[in-house]
């Protein structure tokens, strides 16, 4: 068995680290400071990426009988997720 494939995603869906600091309002000195003082938490969100994302890859498989009835079979995958990651450093696929 032969297998490939080639996908391009827009809005590709991926995680983005999500800053929030214990007080003051988002953008203000207090929140800066707080943010300083490791006053935060970091959570993680999903979020449609920027990026245009291309996915590609194949498998081959192979399978046959030996010694009568027993199986032999084995196969390999390969698969990449491609995007520009000198534009989009922090995108997590």
């Amino acid at each position: 068995d032969f297998s490939a494939y080639y996908n391009k995603y827009k809005d590709f869906i991926s995680q983005e680290v999500v800053v929030s600091p214990y007080y003051g309002t988002v953008g203000t000195p207090l929140s800066v400071a707080a943010i300083a003082n490791d006053d935060y938490q970091a959570w993680s969100t999903y979020t449609n990426s920027k990026a245009d994302v291309n996915s590609y890859g194949a498998s081959i498989g192979l399978s046959t009988k030996v010694f009568g009835n027993f199986d032999l079979s084995g196969s390999y995958t390969y698969a990449k997720l491609d995007f520009d990651r000198v534009k989009y450093p922090d995108l997590t696929t």
